[in-house]
């Protein structure tokens, strides 16, 4: 049996996870190929020569790693 405070414990790790700002990137955010899609919106990406990631604010720094990883190598740098 799970006491309350366990209870508690599993409550508040799900609803942290649920906010997790780079979960929140990596369900709106994916690469195909030369593709970067955004919530439905899509991005060709051969028609940039660049792409930096620029950010400010306690979620940036998560928000920047998934988005980094969704580029890949086609992020040429950020400041966040």
């Amino acid at each position: 049996m799970t006491s309350p405070r366990e209870l508690a414990l599993i409550l508040a790790h799900a609803a942290l996870a649920a906010v997790e700002p780079g979960a929140a990137v990596r369900a709106h955010v994916r690469r195909e190929a030369d593709t970067l899609i955004i919530d439905g919106r899509r991005y060709d990406m051969a028609a940039f020569d660049r792409v930096f990631i620029v950010g400010a604010g306690k979620a940036s720094a998560p928000m920047a790693a998934a988005l980094a990883d969704s580029l890949g190598d086609r992020l040429t740098g950020g400041w966040v």
